[in-house]
């Protein structure tokens, strides 16, 4: 394993590492091509917060994965082997509006090499978005997610796609397989209306600590500010300080990394420690998510995914 010390407790990110190319929604410019993909983000993230992290990945040997590659380089996140086996890296045209959101238009391939390995000292699992629902890689993803659920605190985020996604009514089943297995779930209001629209927030959130390991639950809200759920019961809301949005492009991993390194600051990691995840007291909850919150708002002040280095925090 490249980048760190073979016995360092580590998170392993699995998922799409792909190519933004950002344009304003008005402009006639030629779009600007920035490295992406939910997963890539979030081990950005967490490399540039300090943290050993290893992206497993699927992007190919073109000038667009060299991109990528030189991206990750700079910010100290080793790829697995194997990971740059694609004919094309994936692009994904990223169209931002004048309130700084962002809709986007794919190009995919997505197959990684299976099996999928998880080392023991792999403290935490993170995946979510396209790469844990597309055909065929997603397979791979799945298999792998529950063979870590036995180790390592599995962190999901849905981050649905709806343009490349099939229905919600098809696409469900597998996500709930997902949402099954992770103890830590980051999603936004606009994954739950899409996937459960005749349900509230609250029926929804019951519903996935129902299906079983989930110990704390996320839910993004853009400028309105995160909620967060535990599974003893405890509810806290925050509102994040307001900043000049760039873009929101990246800020959902971006807070989902920081999430993560939250839990780990907090020695929270590997499966042993999950239930402990769902026993944090209001205030351990409310220190979590003004965390997350600031790393967010750094993300989006920016253009593209470009997530803070810790000195900048």
């Amino acid at each position: 394993m490249a980048g760190f010390n073979v016995d360092t407790d580590f998170a392993l990110v699995i998922g799409e590492a792909l190519i933004d190319l950002v344009v304003e929604e008005s402009s006639a410019d030629e779009p600007q091509a920035h490295p992406g993909g939910s997963p890539m983000n979030v081990a950005l993230t967490l490399s540039r917060l300090g943290r050993p992290v290893e992206l497993v990945t699927w992007f190919g040997n073109d000038d667009h994965g060299q991109l990528i590659q030189d991206h990750l380089d700079a910010s100290n996140v080793p790829v697995s082997a194997g990971s740059r086996g694609a004919s094309r890296t994936a692009t994904a045209l990223a169209r931002v509006a004048s309130d700084g959101s962002a809709t986007y238009e794919f190009d995919l391939d997505w197959n990684p090499p299976a099996p999928i390995v998880i080392p023991s000292n792999a403290a935490f699992v993170e995946t979510g978005s396209i790469g844990a629902t597309l055909e065929p890689g997603y397979e791979a993803v799945l298999e792998a997610i529950e063979r870590a659920s036995t180790s390592a605190i599995i962190a999901y985020d849905p981050n649905a796609r709806p343009t490349i996604m099939s229905s919600p009514a098809e696409l469900l089943p597998l996500f709930e397989k997902y949402l099954a297995l992770a103890n830590l779930i980051k999603a936004s209001d606009e994954d739950i209306a899409w996937l459960y629209p005749d349900l509230s927030v609250d029926e929804v959130i019951k519903h996935w600590f129902s299906l079983g390991n989930a110990q704390l639950i996320v839910l993004t809200r853009g400028k309105s500010g995160p909620t967060a759920w535990t599974r003893a019961g405890v509810q806290v809301s925050r509102v994040p300080e307001k900043v000049n949005v760039v873009d929101t492009v990246g800020a959902g991993d971006s807070f989902m990394g920081a999430l993560i390194d939250a839990l780990w600051r907090r020695d929270l990691k590997f499966a042993k420690n999950a239930s402990a995840i769902g026993d944090l007291s209001q205030a351990e909850v409310t220190s979590i998510l003004d965390e997350a919150n600031a790393v967010a708002n750094v993300t989006v002040s920016r253009a593209g995914a470009n997530p803070p280095w810790r000195h900048e925090l």
